[in-house]
């Protein structure tokens, strides 16, 4: 029996030592996989099993994302039928579009697997753009200018931090580049996710890059690593500032936008990166048609055309046309109201020249005012209609105001009177 045990613990042990070593050289292994993934798997009956769960998985992916899109799509065309308030609406729109552009790329990498680094470089690229309209609209809603919003922060003596900092309080008022520390937190995550998905594209074209592996001697792992530390520092920016603004801003729903975008943006591309892992670890392993890899891709676009279709139904109130419905018909007799073509609105929604500014705002932020200690730059105002200067003069709407009559008046005296304290601050 002692010998039996023996050679039970031998026997484990050696399986132990094959299993690390086998993770070893999948993650120091210089040469990429040569197991070729099938494009059109679901049309060859050979694969046997594989052809069924292949078959069925891209049948549902292509369900939901039909479904997702439409419910998404009726969505936007009520924001761009009623376009009264262009500075919100626009960003709205951007955020809405991620759905159909998340979920049919996805499904594109689904059924063109060897392809599938070209459509989620799109993707990812879109996704960055989404995540800056968040944090801007967030900042909309504070208040249209910097001036109002630094005065209702001012306000806020306390507020709880987020997770994992759940225990500690922090006050927003004592913290001069509160606003400005966030807006670099949240745009270092655009600019890095830019920067590693088109090198990716790049390295794939020259053939360097090999998607199915994790080898510390190609670049994925590296990139895929870099992306996730820089989500984690954007995910927990926008979480202080949520967590600062949501009993000021609790009219807005900002939990429920809060859910929808850090299910879409943010846990979405966790639930990616954890996929890759149990490719790495050996959960997920590759087969005679398809490779570890691919079938990671497979099962993400899967999950992913699910769960954005119900994130499609939480966007129906989160971001609900019904204010602005409202606002349109109580306008409709007013001469300062002219209705926007379902083009203009698209074009205005999607412009990235806001991006752009964006950008070069926060490179000026790190290499001029943090490394040369030269003053903060001034960060241009984002326009409100771009189109107004091509129909006709300025064509403005009713302003609607977030505060009350009473908070407004002696906050926009406050502006006037003491612009140089505010810039101080």
């Amino acid at each position: 029996m002692f010998e039996k045990s023996l050679s039970s613990k031998c026997f484990n042990e050696e399986l132990l030592r094959e299993d690390n070593k086998y993770h070893m050289d999948y993650l120091t292994n210089k040469t990429c996989p040569t197991v070729q993934s099938r494009e059109y798997l679901f049309l060859d009956q050979s694969a046997g099993t594989l052809f069924v769960v292949h078959t069925i998985g891209w049948i549902t992916a292509s369900i939901f994302t039909l479904l997702s899109c439409m419910l998404t799509f009726w969505l936007i065309c009520q924001h761009v039928k009623y376009y009264t308030k262009p500075n919100e609406q626009r960003l709205i729109i951007r955020l809405l579009m991620m759905v159909p552009i998340y979920t049919i790329f996805d499904l594109l990498s689904f059924f063109f697997l060897k392809q599938s680094i070209y459509f989620t470089t799109i993707r990812d690229a879109y996704q960055a753009a989404s995540v800056l309209a968040f944090f801007n609209l967030l900042l909309m809603y504070l208040g249209q200018s910097e001036s109002i919003r630094i005065i209702r922060l001012s306000r806020i003596s306390s507020a709880p931090s987020p997770f994992p900092f759940c225990c500690f309080t922090f006050n927003p008022s004592k913290h001069r580049l509160f606003l400005p520390g966030l807006k670099l937190g949240v745009l270092q995550y655009v600019l890095v996710l830019y920067l590693t998905t088109f090198t990716a594209l790049i390295l794939q074209f020259l053939g360097i890059y090999c998607k199915e592996s994790w080898s510390i001697y190609f670049p994925q792992i590296h990139l895929v690593s870099v992306q996730t530390i820089s989500s984690l520092i954007a995910n927990l920016c926008l979480n202080f500032f949520f967590q600062a603004v949501k009993e000021d801003l609790s009219k807005y729903q900002l939990l429920l936008k809060d859910i929808c975008i850090n299910w879409a943006l943010f846990f979405v591309t966790y639930q990616e990166h954890a996929l890759a892992v149990a490719v790495f670890a050996g959960i997920i392993e590759p087969t005679d048609y398809m490779t570890a890899d691919s079938i990671s891709t497979s099962t993400q676009s899967v999950l992913v055309s699910i769960e954005f279709f119900f994130i499609s139904i939480l966007q129906l109130n989160a971001f609900s046309a019904t204010e602005y419905i409202l606002i349109s018909k109580d306008d409709k007799d007013e001469e300062s109201h002219i209705p926007y073509t379902a083009l203009e609105v698209l074009l205005d929604a999607l412009n990235p020249i806001d991006t752009i500014t964006d950008l070069v705002y926060v490179v000026g932020f790190i290499f001029v005012h943090m490394l040369l200690r030269r003053p903060e730059p001034v960060q241009p105002p984002h326009k409100i209609r771009r189109l107004s200067s091509v129909r006709s003069s300025t064509v403005s709407l009713p302003m609607r105001r977030t505060e009350t009559e009473s908070d407004l008046v002696p906050m926009i005296s406050i502006i006037d009177l003491s612009d140089s304290k505010l810039s101080d601050r």
